[in-house]
């Protein structure tokens, strides 16, 4: 038996020998019921390698593939190989699109739709190094706090015409650039631009193009998730629960430590308990970490 799926083109990165190049259409493939195509995903996995979602499944190293994921650095030329998918492969997500739903509710939103569920959960493992549900938990409050729940990938202050000129300058700026706060998780200044761009895309595209994280759907995502990896899943005490060590790394300068805004701290710990409880999780949340 044969069935139709269409592939979602997503930004991620992973190593292979092959020549890369620019795929950003849906493409449609035929799959065998016995069989798995990989179509890209053919080398062992390294480091940072991972696959790219389709619509009900996440990414995984290139051995453990789903169906027709790919897998290149953030759209990549695609390559045939086959793989069989076993039942001991079965990806089950962190959270169920139910507590998904019951989440953003909680913290106050109301829109919580299909596509940001299947692109936190797809995403979570390989881009964001989140492995836990409460750690899942941890970033969904931080990314809801950061986009106004999901809809804003733009800081608001700087939203207008004229953006925020004089706001976030340092020594390593483009002329005639803004790097002001864009995406999920809001990233600010040329050096984060820089260091994500190379990480992501191996270029300097986001430092020389900084509207890409917020004008680009999918890169907004892996912006998020890659500052998560790089900057606050690892710190002492996130595994352990510590909310606030979150807020420190995301805007501790400003909320932490005495800082002028630790009143929005708190509201996003206040967030964190209510998620937490939507997620179903029967622990009390830790508040340390940040003032």
């Amino acid at each position: 038996m044969k069935i139709l799926i269409f592939i979602l083109i997503a930004s991620i990165r992973c190593q292979s020998n092959k020549t890369n190049e620019t795929i950003t259409t849906a493409i449609e493939v035929e799959l065998n019921a016995t069989k798995i195509i990989d179509l890209n995903c053919e080398d062992e996995c390294t480091n940072g390698t991972r696959c790219f979602q389709i619509t009900e499944t996440i990414y995984r190293c290139a051995t453990r593939c789903r169906k027709t994921w790919k897998c290149d650095d953030l759209f990549g030329k695609l390559r045939n190989s086959e793989r069989i998918l076993t039942k001991e492969q079965e990806f089950v997500p962190l959270i169920t699109p139910e507590e998904f739903t019951r989440a953003v509710k909680a913290a106050g939103y109301s829109k919580a739709d299909e596509e940001k569920f299947h692109n936190l959960v797809s995403q979570a493992e390989m881009a964001g190094g989140i492995t836990t549900k409460r750690e899942l938990a941890m970033f969904l409050t931080q990314i809801l706090w950061e986009s106004d729940g999901l809809a804003a990938k733009r800081e608001y202050a700087c939203a207008g015409p004229n953006g925020c000129p004089e706001s976030y300058r340092t020594g390593t700026d483009l002329p005639g650039r803004q790097y002001y706060g864009r995406g999920y998780i809001q990233l600010t200044y040329s050096g984060n631009y820089k260091s994500a761009s190379y990480d992501l895309f191996k270029d300097d595209r986001l430092l020389k193009n900084p509207d890409l994280v917020a004008e680009d759907d999918q890169i907004a995502w892996a912006t998020a998730f890659w500052f998560w990896k790089a900057n606050v899943g690892y710190r002492q005490g996130v595994e352990e629960g510590h909310f606030g060590v979150t807020t420190l790394a995301i805007n501790g300068i400003l909320e932490c430590n005495n800082g002028p805004n630790v009143s929005k701290a708190k509201i996003r710990f206040q967030m964190y308990t209510k998620i937490l409880k939507a997620l179903n999780l029967d622990e009390t949340p830790i508040e340390g970490g940040c003032y």
